[in-house]
């Protein structure tokens, strides 16, 4: 049988598992996918896809494929071991529960027996090992003949220690070296060129499925744009903001040029068919599948609106370019001009009445750069959509390597006492309110023992002040990773530079004000925007191995202003991610808090009299 075939006879699709419960029946596009696997000349499937396509359910089908009708050792990888477990509990347990083929050969799920965990399913003639690829003990021991990578695009470039995942978990199939077979697939995470996903499907026989216009029967892949004429394929009118009219929103056809809408999609799937750029390419099948194909309700609309949202904004565009086309995000040599920044600034401040911060502004943090003869500050407001604005930027000349004050002695005046009083300064909001920073992050780098005994006193719930530290990229998934040093009585924030500096450049390109928008005031010199565009994103070429690869390189000397706002933003992820999600990833209520003139934060311990804990003055 093909897997398609057994997956329809076999698969029952439990409620709570998808949307569609019930027997199971593919679509046209992912039978084929399905069905390449068992192609005798096909060593390897590459699948770059959008979400919403179904692709979950047609790798579930290829496991149980391989557990009843084919039984093989199997490998399934994912990037985390979290990812491992929540998809073998949400989506292979009900799959095997409501499918009598596998739940009568995967072993009974008894404690002195095991062979059934939610990691290892055994069965006879194999067993398929769920793990993720984040750690060097899940890549080690078992050899398969069924390699299935999930997501490769959020694996690891390098496990520590171990080297690349990749190349880790296929070694696991040398044991087979003339029938084992290699699944992989995911949504673009990467850059262009850095796309272990769309190497791939360049690598095999670039599959597309084309489907017939409904009007003149032309066959024709779905893509949002001609990759030819660079002409938009889905059209729509406009109302009267500009944003799409859902009901006019169609497909245009290449050959006839007459535009069809979404009603008669289900047709065109069924008629669909797998047309190979590199035909020939037969031991390496690839296929791109985008949300165009999405076969439940309408679909196109929803782009459309989505597209319209994304306009201006970077950081969506990427998103939509990843998860809804299924392409990857072309950074190529990026870099903004210090002086279209510098047109930008703003005069949100008012000295006469000593008001700092604007409205909306509804956070602050505080990063401070360390050097050898001074130290640097710099305070962002953060508001809804974390619209942010550069409230202050201070440099305190002095050796950081004198001693720190740490017991309140007024006596000891130098860089560490002034920036002391910089931190427990209240800056003043139009609204009245009176606002600190509700974290400072210092960058440890230099003088890092003076740094960590000023930190150490200062680390409370009520200051909020922690060491940091930069790297060009982190070992684990997220902007920052926390950790300890100094006898374990220093927290360390390691900051994935390179991850932060990306999410600046998209953001300095937004030109319209609200979310996401960074703001400027009119103090700020044309210096301070000569180190915020210090360095550039350029692509570079492994001679070695021709991989491309981004790297942020300096323009110039100084970028103080840069790390700061790297820091900056860091600080805020760490509120958010770590400190206190509750509060600080509800910015406007935040925001509305401080429009009030009251206190937007609330301690969870009990602050002592007289303290001042982060946020409003009290």
């Amino acid at each position: 049988m093909l897997i398609s075939e057994w997956a329809e006879a076999n698969i029952v699709l439990e409620k709570g598992s998808t949307p569609r419960p019930g027997p199971y029946v593919p679509e046209v596009f992912q039978r084929i996918i399905m069905d390449a696997i068992c192609d005798p000349e096909v060593r390897r499937v590459t699948v770059i896809k959008s979400t919403q396509v179904g692709y979950t359910q047609i790798i579930m089908a290829i496991c149980g494929y391989f557990i009843a009708a084919d039984p093989s050792p199997i490998g399934f990888y994912f990037p985390r071991d979290a990812d491992a477990k929540e998809k073998s509990k949400t989506m292979l347990a009900p799959m095997i529960a409501g499918c009598e083929a596998l739940r009568s050969r995967v072993r009974e799920n008894k404690s002195r027996k095991g062979g059934n965990t939610q990691q290892l399913k055994e069965f006879p003639g194999g067993f398929l090992k769920i793990a993720g690829t984040n750690s060097g003990a899940s890549l080690r021991s078992s050899s398969f003949k069924i390699l299935i990578k999930d997501e490769v695009d959020g694996w690891l470039l390098e496990v520590p220690g171990e080297g690349d995942p990749n190349n880790i978990v296929e070694r696991r199939t040398d044991a087979y070296p003339d029938d084992a077979k290699i699944i992989e697939g995911s949504t673009p995470a990467k850059p262009k060129g850095l796309s272990v996903t769309e190497n791939g499907y360049l690598a095999g026989n670039q599959t597309m499925f084309h489907v017939p216009c409904p009007l003149c029967g032309f066959f024709q892949p779905l893509l949002w744009r001609d990759p030819e004429t660079k002409e938009f394929n889905l059209v729509w009118y406009k109302d009267d903001d500009g944003a799409p009219i859902p009901e006019t929103v169609s497909y245009r056809c290449k050959s006839c040029r007459q535009d069809f809408d979404e009603r008669g999609k289900q047709k065109m799937l069924d008629a669909a068919r797998a047309v190979a750029k590199y035909p020939h390419r037969r031991e390496h099948i690839s296929f791109s599948v985008n949300s165009l194909y999405t076969p439940w309700g309408e679909v196109w609309p929803r782009l459309a609106k989505e597209w319209h949202e994304a306009q201006g904004n970077p950081e969506k565009m990427r998103a939509f370019v990843n998860l809804r086309l299924g392409e990857t995000w072309d950074e190529g040599a990026d870099a903004i001009e210090p002086t279209a920044l510098m047109a930008r600034r703003e005069d949100y401040a008012d000295p006469e009445s000593d008001i700092r911060i604007p409205t909306g502004c509804a956070v602050l943090v505080c990063s401070v750069d360390v050097q050898q003869n001074r130290l640097e500050a710099q305070i962002t407001g953060f508001g809804i959509g974390e619209e942010q604005w550069l409230i202050d930027h201070e440099v305190f000349y002095g050796s950081p390597l004198d001693l720190p004050n740490q017991r309140g002695n007024e006596d000891i005046v130098n860089v560490w006492s002034e920036l002391d009083a910089y931190i427990l300064r209240a800056w003043k909001h139009r609204s009245g309110a009176m606002l600190r920073p509700s974290i400072t992050l210092i960058d440890t780098g230099y003088a890092a023992d003076a740094c960590y005994n000023f930190i150490l006193p200062r680390q409370t719930a009520a200051r909020r002040v922690y060491a940091c530290k930069g790297q060009d990229r982190l070992s684990k998934l997220g902007l920052v990773h926390e950790g300890q040093v100094k006898n374990n009585t220093i927290r360390l924030f390691n900051i994935g530079t390179y991850a932060i500096k990306d999410r600046i450049l998209d953001r300095l390109k937004i030109g319209k004000v609200g979310p996401a928008y960074m703001h400027f005031p009119s103090w700020a010199s044309e210096e301070y925007f000569s180190q915020l565009t210090a360095e550039s994103k350029v692509p570079r070429k492994n001679r070695r191995t021709g991989r491309v690869h981004y790297e942020w390189v300096p323009n110039q000397l100084r970028n103080e202003a840069l790390d700061l706002t790297v820091y900056n933003h860091a600080g805020l992820w760490i509120l958010q991610k770590i400190i206190d999600p509750v509060t600080y990833n509800d910015l406007a209520a935040l925001s509305a808090a401080v429009e009030a003139g009251g206190n937007p934060t609330t301690l969870r311990r009990p602050v002592r009299r007289g303290m001042v804990h982060p946020g409003v003055q009290v």
